[in-house]
Order: structure tokens, then C-alpha cells, then sequence
């Protein structure tokens, strides 16, 4: 547990002393700051529902800029040999890096706590669909970074990282959206396997044990496939 929480701290504190932790943190500022004042200034009533659903799509950019550069970068910087000698196991590597990387997207929801602040001064909005709301929103961002860690795993370029990350991530998003015109079977799979469709709950207040399960499943199984990448490297040194 102490190289997990050592790994964490380290990649936690590179968000903060390198560009990408600060342009990514501005870029979610704006855009939520953006979704949220149209929501308010559209719906003219104390909600987040909509805000919810929208700022989602942020996620689809986010999620790859912060993960882009774990594993990718100990590739193309050479120290990648180093961390494989070094007396730590690949599941530990993986766990911290993507502890580190959650916690930071832990702080990125924190600081949006002041909206719903806003809320309660404007009028007398339903606690209930808000908490539901950024539970959804950081499982759901929690799960992005897992496949973004996966793909980090899988090339030295950090471009090539994102790119992947990002078209993996979209993939899952616009299931959400074929979902409704497919019937039979096949909806319902497909449904099964959107992450927009899990989230939508979240955003109306209902806290589903599977829904909670489904982006619990989604990190393990990113995860396990980042340590087995990981193994398989080592093992052809």
C-alpha cells in the first residue's frame, strides 16, 4: 500500500507543476462554468439536471488529457526500464498512477461545489438529484481515467495515448445515443453497455446499486488490462 500511495502522490503532484494539470483544470472551469450559467439563464429554475447532462461531454476530452502522459511518458522518456526493475509490482504501478489521477479529478468537482451554493441564494433547489448527481459524475470520470490509463499503456506517445483514449471514450458515449433506435436484443445490450445511459440516473436523483456496479466493472476491467499490458512487457525485457 505504501508504493501505491508513494506512486499517487508522485504523479498527483506532476498535475500541478506541469502545464497540463493547469490548462486542464482552466478548460473545465470554462466549460462547466459556460453549461452551467445557459442552464440556470434557459431553465430559469434552481436545477442541475441539465448541467449534469452536459457537462458530461467534457469528460470525453478530459479524461484522455489527464491520463495521456502515466504510462506513455515512462515509454518515451526511457524511464519505463527503471520502473520495471524497480521493487514494485505492475498492479501497484497501475493502482497509483490511477489514484493519482483520481484524486486530481477529485479536486476538478470540488471546485464546482460552489454552483450548487449558487442555487440555494437564487431559490430552493432539491439536494437529493445534485449529491446523486456528482456521485454519477465522478464514478463515471473515475472510469474514463481507468481506460485512459489503458490506453497510456499502450504506446510511448503521449498524441497517439490521447487519440486512442479519446475514440475508446466516444465509443461508449454515442452508444447512448444509438441505443433508442435499435430494439430487441440488441438495444438492451447495447444500452447495457453505455455509459450515458448509466448516468442519466444519477442526474435525476436515483442512485442504482447497477449503475454504481457497471463503472465499478468498467475501472477494474481497464485496470486489469493495463496490468496484464504491463506484465506482458516486462516479461519480453
Amino acid at each position: 500500500m505504501r508504493n501505491i500511495w508513494t506512486i499517487a502522490v508522485k504523479e498527483l503532484r506532476a498535475y500541478f507543476v506541469s502545464p497540463i494539470g493547469y490548462v486542464t483544470l482552466a478548460f473545465w472551469l470554462f466549460g462547466v462554468g459556460l453549461f452551467f450559467a445557459l442552464g440556470v439563464l434557459q431553465s430559469q429554475q434552481a436545477t442541475m439536471q441539465d448541467w449534469f447532462s452536459t457537462i458530461e461531454v467534457l469528460l470525453l476530452f478530459i479524461g484522455p488529457a489527464l491520463t495521456m502522459r502515466l504510462l506513455a511518458e515512462e515509454q518515451g522518456t526511457g524511464t519505463w526500464e527503471l520502473l520495471m526493475t524497480s521493487p514494485v509490482r505492475e498492479w501497484e504501478v497501475v493502482l497509483g498512477k490511477f489514484l493519482g489521477a483520481t484524486i486530481f479529478w477529485l479536486v476538478m468537482i470540488v471546485v464546482t461545489f460552489f454552483y450548487p451554493l449558487i442555487l440555494r441564494l437564487l431559490g430552493n433547489p432539491d439536494m437529493g438529484p445534485i449529491f446523486s448527481g456528482y456521485l454519477g459524475l465522478f464514478l463515471m470520470g473515475a472510469a474514463f481515467l481507468a481506460i485512459g490509463v489503458f490506453t497510456s499503456s499502450l504506446s510511448g506517445n503521449q498524441i497517439i495515448a490521447y487519440i486512442v483514449a479519446f475514440i475508446a471514450l466516444l465509443s461508449l458515449w454515442i452508444i447512448g445515443f444509438i441505443t433508442p433506435i435499435v430494439s430487441g436484443d440488441l438495444g438492451t445490450r447495447l444500452a447495457a453497455l453505455s455509459v450515458t445511459t448509466h448516468f442519466d440516473d444519477f442526474g435525476k436523483g436515483v442512485i442504482d446499486f447497477g449503475n454504481i456496479l457497471f463503472y465499478l466493472s468498467l475501472m477494474a476491467a481497464a485496470l486489469f488490462a493495463t496490468v496484464q499490458v504491463m506484465e506482458a512487457r516486462r516479461a519480453r525485457q
